[in-house]
């Protein structure tokens, strides 16, 4: 290391001192440019030119160690560009693949719909050559009311009752939602002015009317011809499970009928004069109400005009 260090001293003396030449032998003198310099001064320009060289050397190191750090800081950005550029690419991959699978699956539902709607367009043409049948509706009960006019029209006579119809009519539907109410009355083939007013009124006040012939007997008496058995029919046709029957007559001729209506489930109720009533059709009747009982909430006076 010494003689290295001597060889370095030599040759900067060389470019220092131009034409330097050792003159003597004698280790403390030296010639320089024709001058004979002391020993001490030549340790004290190898001291200088030490210093130089070792400040040299450290700014050469830590140079080194500039360089050494910015190449491991950038190795080390290379590497975390590169793991990231990996994510990327591996997100990138999953996101393919994931496209894939929705496209797939897309095909799949398309195919899927392209299926139903063809199995909805023969359900359709299927649909297009069946019969058309209505919605079949629950049934609401009705509350049917059947008078027996010419019945009753002797009935009042007897108990001396002028009949309101319309407030008869209130008070027999009571709280039901749905009514029917049909008055059966004989008329001659000539309806006098009176009759036909008492129709038109009871048409009035809600009642269908259902006319039957009225024919002299021989005995110059007459009778309604068909009446009864118009009203029987009637009933018959059109009770249905769970409507109630109010039959307004004191005949047993209707007890055939309402015993076949009330295996239907049909609830009777017999409106009657409770002297002249018929027992078997008082017992076949789940409910009785007595005209004589009823008179002051059903008689008024009453305008047919």
């Amino acid at each position: 290391m010494i003689n290295v260090q001597q060889s370095l001293i030599t040759t900067a003396l060389g470019l220092l001192f131009s034409g330097a030449v050792i003159v003597s032998k004698q280790p403390s003198l030296i010639s320089v440019g024709g001058l004979v310099v002391g020993g001490g001064v030549v340790v004290r320009k190898q001291t200088k030119i030490n210093q130089q060289l070792e400040d040299i050397q450290n700014n050469v190191y830590q140079q080194q160690l500039t360089i050494q750090k910015t190449l491991i800081e950038l190795n080390d950005k290379l590497e975390n560009q590169d793991k990231e550029l990996k994510t990327q690419y591996t997100r990138s991959r999953l996101a393919v693949s994931a496209i894939q699978d929705i496209q797939k699956q897309l095909k799949i539902n398309s195919a899927a719909t392209v299926a139903q709607k063809q199995q909805l367009d023969e359900f359709k043409q299927k649909a297009l050559q069946l019969p058309f049948v209505p919605a079949i509706e629950e049934y609401q009960p009705v509350t049917r009311v059947y008078l027996d006019g010419s019945n009753l029209f002797h009935t009042l006579e007897e108990l001396k009752i002028k009949l309101d119809y319309q407030a008869f009519k209130l008070h027999l539907a009571g709280n039901s939602e749905k009514t029917v109410f049909k008055y059966y009355i004989g008329v001659h083939e000539k309806i006098s002015n009176k009759q036909q007013q008492f129709i038109d009124y009871l048409k009035r006040v809600g009642y269908q009317v259902i006319k039957s012939p009225i024919v002299s007997r021989n005995d110059g008496t007459f009778k309604t011809m068909g009446d009864d058995i118009r009203l029987a029919t009637d009933m018959l046709e059109e009770t249905q499970k769970g409507d109630k029957v109010i039959v307004v007559s004191n005949d047993g001729d209707f007890i055939p009928a309402l015993e076949k209506i009330k295996t239907k489930g049909a609830e009777v109720t017999i409106v009657a004069n409770n002297k002249k009533l018929n027992p078997q059709l008082r017992k076949i009747g789940d409910h009785f109400i007595s005209l004589n009982q009823i008179k002051e909430q059903v008689t008024q006076n009453q305008n047919i005009d």
